[in-house]
């Protein structure tokens, strides 16, 4: 079998949660292994599963992915930061990762970046219009920004209040089952005709289609 089809053996057996048959054929690319196959490889050694937990080998491993351009590791690396959970006293790190994640383009990235720019933290100013930024560019590609989105075109925040918008991308986060829209959904009752919430609707199931495509062409 040449390197390109065992690789994808690899790549799906792990997105088919079969991480025996993943690790066995990704690990043997290792020392030689694409940005892909270190952040496989490193996720694996992260959870623990199928081989002993190693969050040391782990970071070592998605740092390379990261440092490969492999922008997925890099924001695996500000979450894992930030969490102070398998990788210890590196929180301070969290926000470096995740503003290099957002310029690579990772739509996690971009939307942890939002976050900071709506709530404000430190280091990061409290900025709506910047985070409205962030989340317009992640809502292309993850389902996670379309609450933030919703919540800020309700309430105009970084920008001109629009309950057409905020309806919209309250239903994409919906079809994402992403529960906290039922208060924004209640709040726009009776501030849109019937033409406008389905006009509204119809935007959202766009958009929701043009996620799941992004999605899919992601590494899981």
């Amino acid at each position: 079998m040449s390197n390109s089809k065992e690789l994808e053996v690899g790549y799906q057996a792990y997105a088919d949660d079969d991480y025996e048959l993943a690790f066995k054929t990704l690990s043997a690319h290792e020392k030689r292994g694409s940005p892909e196959v270190l952040y496989y490889l490193g996720m694996m050694y992260m959870v623990g599963d199928p081989v002993e937990r190693d969050t040391e080998k782990a970071e070592q491993l998605l740092l390379r992915s990261s440092q490969g351009g492999f922008h997925q590791a890099t924001y695996v690396l500000g979450h894992e930061y930030r969490n102070d959970d398998y990788i210890k006293g590196k929180q301070h790190l969290a926000l470096e990762f995740f503003q290099r994640a957002a310029d690579g383009g990772d739509p996690h990235g971009l939307e942890e970046m939002g976050w900071y720019y709506l709530d404000g933290s430190p280091g990061v100013e409290r900025d709506h219009k910047k985070a409205l930024k962030y989340f317009r560019r992640a809502g292309k590609e993850t389902g996670a920004a379309a609450y933030p989105l919703a919540l800020m075109y309700l309430k105009g925040m970084g920008t001109e209040q629009d309950f057409f918008q905020s309806y919209s991308w309250a239903m994409v986060a919906l079809e994402f089952r992403d529960r906290r829209v039922s208060n924004i959904l209640d709040q726009l009752q009776g501030e849109l005709s019937r033409t406008e919430k389905n006009e509204a609707t119809n935007l959202s199931v766009e958009r929701f289609k043009r996620i799941l495509v992004a999605m899919g062409n992601r590494p899981p």
